[in-house]
This record gives C-alpha cells, structure tokens and sequence, in this order.
C-alpha cells in the first residue's frame, strides 16, 4: 500500500516494508532539485527511499505526527473481564473496536465483558485516530469459574417385539430436553421421548433421534434396527368415475378391490356422501377436487382424489331480511333493507304491540315507552320466505288522544238529515251540531228542515271521554223550500169625539 504525505515544500513517497522500489522523488526545500532515491530507511514501520538527509529528518518528523500503537490491559474476575485501552498515539484516538474472541464485540474506550463459558480467549482491540492512524494489538485472556459449558449427548434403546418396537430416549444434556424428533426410516416420524413404532412389513431401518434442549443445544444419533416376521400389510385401490349432467354429477366407485366396507365421498364443496354409487349437485359453476376414500374388511384404507367441472348452475333462490329502525319519542319509522334473488312479493310487520303492517316503509306510534320486539316477514316471487326480529326500546312517550270528526247529509227539499261518521280512541260523549243558519243541534243523528233555499256551512263538533275535542264543516244547499202559511190581524182606527 502506497501513502502520500503532502507538506508545504516536500513531496515524498512512502513504501510499505517489504515493497522496495526505485523511483524519482520530486523535492522542494530551499531549491528546487531532483535526487535519485539510493538508500532504505525503516522509521516505524515505513520505509524512507531517499539520499537526501534533510529529506529524511523532514519525514521522519511528518512519520511521529502520524504515529500510533494500540495497547490494553485487563483485569479477570470470574467470568466477568475489564478491559482498560492504553494505546499511545501522536493525534487523537478518535475509534475503539473490541473483539472479545466469542463473537462479542464494543467501540468503548474502557470495557467490561462476562464470558458465558471458561476458556481461553483471544481479545484484539483496533484503534483510529484522527490524523488516519490505524492500529491493532491481540492478547490472551483465560477466564475460569463460569457456568458448566452447554453439552448433550443424544442416544436411544430399542426393544424389538415382531413388527412393533419401542423407543426409549438415554440422551445424556447439560440443559432440559425441549422437544425429541424421531424419523423411524420408513417414512414416518414421533415426537415424545419414549414412543412404539408398528412397520408394515419386514426389513432394515435406519431410526434417527434428534433432540433440543432448554441451553440451545441440538444433537442427532442414528441406529440401525431390524425387523422380522411382519405379515404383508393387506392392499386396496380407491378408483371412481363420474358423470355431469349441468351442475349435477353421478359418482360411481370403481376400486379393484374385495371386501368394502365404507365408503367417503368428499365432493370438494363441503358436502359428502356414503355410497358406492352416489349424485351431487353443486350450487355453483366451478372446478372441484373430489375424493373417494374406501375401508376394506381386513383394514385397508385408501383414496383418491379427480377433479370435476360444473357448468350453467341456476342460481338458488335465496333471502335475506332486514330494515332499518328511525325515529324518537313514540313514533318509528321502519323502513326494508333485504335482499333476495328474485324479488320481494310481501311484507309483513310485526310491532311487538299487538299492531302490524305491510309495507316496504311503514311508521309507527307507540302508545308508552317500553322494548318491544319487531318482526319483519318477507316472501319472495320464488317463493322464499324468511323472518328477522329486532329488540327496540322506546322512551319518553307522551299518550295523547285521538279522534276525528266527520258526517254524512241527505238533503230532501228544505230538510236534511245529518249523521256522525266519526271516529275516536275513546268514547264520543259530546255531539254539537251548528245548521249555519244560527240554530244548533245535540245528537249523533238528528233531520234539519231549514225555512229558505240556501247554501249553509254545518259544522260538527266531537268530544270524547279522554278529552279529544275535533270538528268538521261541511256545506249543503236546500232548494224550493215552501213559503209557511201565516196570518197577523191589524186594523186602522179614525175620528174624533165620540164617534169612532
């Protein structure tokens, strides 16, 4: 590696120990002058290639303003070292880099490490100035008296009883065993520390123990095993075809194999079925993974699985009921949110009050503050019928009566029949009739003749016994009314005297 020092009359060339060269130096002290460099100089690490003596002090001096030696000392205590810097350096010490030799490390001046294990280790420390001198020192550290180092040890016995064998763990830790890991070498596994293993037929296993325990330690032991006199498993084949007819499909078992005893059907969908021979009908166009799984009377299982594709399924009819509930004090409004597939032909409400009705928007007044359970009904043009019930609570509710006035006339020349058609909450006790032509009138029904032709205003005024009071006018006109017969006497007196 090749440095350049640059000073305001010098320019030399520096060489790292063990790169020797000749090459021209250009120098600049009092004249300017070129000197073959003749001669190798070592100060302090670099060597000095020139035959100029001023040269050489001048970068002996620029070499000390660039020097420095990393050091340290420590101190043991158990498991736990300090770690003390005592570099030397003509700058600053501007950057520490510790490397404790177990994969720890710090940038401190003065550190402190605990070891997790005894041992000797190997602690370097770099150091960086600010003037770019870079420098590292290592040295042996032994720390002893730590906790008992992480070890484990994994092994097993077996014991052999035809086809079945059992496993017990001997694995020998320094921690707890977490989990045991067993491959039986045919292809399947075990995870407890003593387990049994049936193989299927004869022949050499290799079995293989792996355990973790509690300090992070993992070990693996494989043995050998044999087994004998196993009798051949028995054998079947699960096989099926199908059929699809629109969204319906027919399932038929093909398996080659006697004595069946079960059979599973799972059609992909989340539905299933149970016989040799079977339909399905899919509500959905789609792809579908369908599997047959059959049991045989010697204890066979096998399955298979073939994928099927539906097309142009109708729609199913379906819906949905639901409404939204508005309002305060006693009146609510109610209005239908559900959804259907073809339409909605009817709805019928349920107040939770005695009352109903049959509206996709319909209001309510309530006659006190309660909870009450509201019902929607709906049923659709494809005939689906279906219910929803909310829980409302109605406050603050004032009761106020109601009633309303109304009547019928028929009019026969100047007389005219008046009859109540009014309606109340309570009892109509109170009916007063104004014939517009200044007389009155005090029952539900009452004839009227009126003594000229004429138009006239009625009115009818209602009182109920919950105190409702209501009123209607209504106009009639009488015609042709006959003129009454009468008689006044009169007479007209004259004379004087006593003659008359």
């Amino acid at each position: 590696m090749r440095t350049l020092i640059f000073f305001p009359f010098i320019v030399l060339s520096l060489v790292v120990i063990g790169k020797q060269k000749t090459e021209w130096l250009p120098l600049n002290l009092k004249t300017e002058r070129h000197v073959k460099i003749l001669e190798n100089i070592s100060h302090e690490g670099v060597k000095l290639l020139s035959n100029d003596w001023h040269a050489k002090h001048l970068l002996t001096s620029v070499l000390d303003t660039f020097a420095c030696t990393a050091d340290f000392i420590s101190q043991t205590n158990g498991c736990n070292v300090s770690f003390s810097d005592q570099s030397s350096a003509s700058g600053i010490v501007t950057n520490y880099y510790w490397d404790f030799g177990d994969g720890s490390f710090s940038s401190a001046s003065f550190a402190s490490h605990t070891y997790a294990t005894s041992g000797t280790y190997q602690v370097s420390l770099t150091i960086g100035t600010n003037t770019g001198c870079i420098d590292t020192v290592s040295k042996t550290v032994t720390v002893s008296g730590c906790g008992t180092a992480v070890t484990c040890d994994a092994d097993f016995i077996s014991q052999t009883d035809s086809c079945t064998l059992s496993f017990s763990d001997q694995s020998s830790t320094s921690g707890i065993v977490l989990s045991y890991a067993w491959d039986f070498g045919d292809g399947t596994t075990g995870g407890a520390s003593s387990t049994s293993h049936t193989y299927t037929s004869s022949g050499t296993y290799p079995v293989q123990l792996t355990i973790t325990t509690s300090d992070g330690c993992t070990d693996t032991v494989s043995k050998t095993i044999t087994v004998t006199n196993c009798a051949q498993p028995p054998t079947c084949d699960a096989d099926f075809v199908s059929q699809t007819d629109s969204c319906t499909v027919s399932f038929s078992d093909q398996s080659s194999t006697l004595g069946i005893i079960g059979y599973v059907w799972d059609f992909g969908d989340g539905n299933t079925g149970g016989a040799s021979y079977t339909t399905h009908t899919y509500n959905a166009p789609g792809t579908y993974d369908v599997t047959l799984t059959i049991s045989t009377n010697d204890g066979c299982v096998d399955s298979i699985t073939r994928t099927v594709t539906v097309t142009e399924c109708p729609v199913p009819s379906f819906c949905s009921p639901d409404f939204i509930i508005a309002g305060d004090s006693c009146t609510i409004s109610f209005t239908d949110s559900s959804s259907s597939s073809n339409g909605i032909l009817s709805y019928e409400w349920d107040f939770g009050d005695g009352n109903t009705g049959s509206s996709d928007f319909t209001t309510h007044t309530y006659d006190s503050a309660g909870t009450y359970t509201v019902q929607l009904t709906i049923i659709t043009n494809d005939s689906c019928t279906n219910s929803i019930s909310k829980i409302i609570t109605v406050n603050n509710c004032v009761w106020t009566p109601t009633c309303d006035a109304d009547f019928a006339s028929q009019t026969d020349s100047c007389t005219v029949t008046f009859g109540s058609q009014s309606s109340s909450g309570g009892i109509i006790t109170s009916y007063v009739w104004d014939f517009g032509d200044g007389n009155t009138g005090g029952a539900s029904y009452v004839p009227y003749t009126y003594n000229a032709p004429g138009t006239y205003d009625v009115t009818l005024t209602i009182s109920t016994n919950d105190g409702c009071v209501d009123s209607i006018t209504r106009t009639v006109t009488v015609t042709e009314c006959p003129v009454p017969s009468f008689c006044s006497p009169d007479f007209i007196i004259a004379g004087d005297s006593c003659t008359i």
